[in-house]
């Protein structure tokens, strides 16, 4: 009788993956795929800053909430303007769209939450009831984040003190880990500017995907991976010029985290490595660059949006442009006149889409020619 030699478990566990065709995600798709996401379109969809941006749970509609009191819903696939809702008074703070995705609801500083339906985009709701502006918590606790696994009730919290605290429920009491944002990585690994700062704050909070992680984002400007579970300090990532407000992490892939702040950079991080994957930077062309108020992925991870000070939806993704292409960047109703006709309100994308040459000089004056008399529509 021959005599076998043993296989490895780590060589068997690799040959079992071959005949299944079972595979960690991470070994077909590398982190390193991220790159090729490129900015689609830059959209000028508002008249001031956008501090919100969400999708519906589809991924096909992308929500944008300005200072401007609307909110305005996107198509993802092409950054048409689909549906402009009215009805605030102040600036938009916050949005969020229902589990059926049947309604969205937006609060306000006008201290006031509307809800819509998604399907006609007609109010349904005007709830009434707080006597402050809806925000985000602004006292000395300046962000909280639930973890995204149901079993398992943790939450982070991140401070103005300069740490943050992993709580976790179990036993019949709370239990808390300290984040101190002092801490550091060994000095062979001590990032630029980990002393830019004396007193630290924590400016946001994050869980990646799968809850393995905690990330902060510090004053400094450095962003810190932590172990959720015993609370080791395993990355300082450093990029940012300025304070990060924007943390979002992939839907899926634990490995990927996005990051944006006032500094007008947007970075792709792979927290496994402690690398950036690939950075852009919201310049405005006459204008410098602008802040980046907010960034969300799309449910199947394949698109991201990022929204401005300046009024801008940024619209990422894998892919080719072309769809984008056909429909204008300038999304505001705008007034026409057709000879003694009275004022028409439409889009300019409809317009664009309904055969309309369209001609934009850099004062942003609008004059439209008709595809079928080439007669010019002149702005009053």
């Amino acid at each position: 009788m021959v005599a076998r030699n043993p296989v490895p478990l780590g060589q068997e566990r690799r040959d079992r993956r071959q005949l299944t065709g079972c595979s960690r995600f991470s070994h077909i798709f590398p982190s390193s795929a991220y790159q090729h996401i490129k900015m689609h379109k830059r959209i000028l969809g508002h008249l001031s800053s956008v501090y919100c941006v969400a999708f519906d749970r589809s991924g096909r509609r992308i929500f944008t909430g300005s200072d401007d009191c609307l909110v305005k819903i996107w198509a993802t696939d092409d950054g048409r303007l689909l549906a402009t809702l009215r009805g605030h008074s102040a600036e938009i703070s916050d949005m969020a769209v229902n589990y059926e995705n049947t309604l969205i609801a937006a609060g306000s500083c006008d201290k006031v939450v509307r809800v819509w339906c998604l399907r006609t985009c007609a109010p349904v709701a005007v709830l009434q009831g707080h006597s402050a502006s809806i925000t985000s918590i602004q006292d000395k606790v300046v962000a909280v984040q639930f973890c995204n696994n149901g079993d398992s009730l943790r939450f982070v919290s991140g401070s103005r003190d300069g740490t943050a605290r992993i709580w976790q429920y179990e036993q019949q009491e709370w239990k808390s880990i300290v984040l101190d944002m002092a801490t550091k990585m060994s000095r062979n690994n001590l990032p630029s500017g980990e002393d830019k700062v004396t007193k630290l704050k924590v400016t946001m909070v994050a869980w990646d995907r799968y809850d393995t992680t905690v990330i902060t984002a510090v004053n400094n400007f450095l962003l810190k991976v932590w172990n959720s579970f015993t609370g080791q300090l395993l990355h300082s990532l450093s990029g940012h010029d300025d304070e990060v407000f924007v943390l979002e992490a992939h839907p899926f892939d634990q490995r990927i985290l996005l990051s944006a702040g006032h500094d007008g950079n947007i970075f792709i991080w792979d927290l496994d490595r402690g690398t950036k994957i690939r950075n852009y930077f919201n310049m405005i062309e006459g204008q410098g660059h602008g802040a980046v108020f907010d960034c969300k992925f799309s449910p199947d991870g394949n698109h991201f949006a990022c929204t401005d000070s300046h009024g801008h939806l940024l619209l990422f993704g894998f892919g080719c442009s072309k769809y984008y292409e056909k429909v204008s960047i300038f999304n505001f109703c705008c007034r026409l006149q057709f000879g003694t006709v009275s004022f028409i309100f439409f889009q300019v994308s409809e317009l664009i889409n309904k055969g309309c040459y369209v001609s934009i000089d850099t004062k942003l004056k609008v004059v439209f020619l008709s595809k079928s008399c080439l007669s010019p529509l002149s702005l009053p």
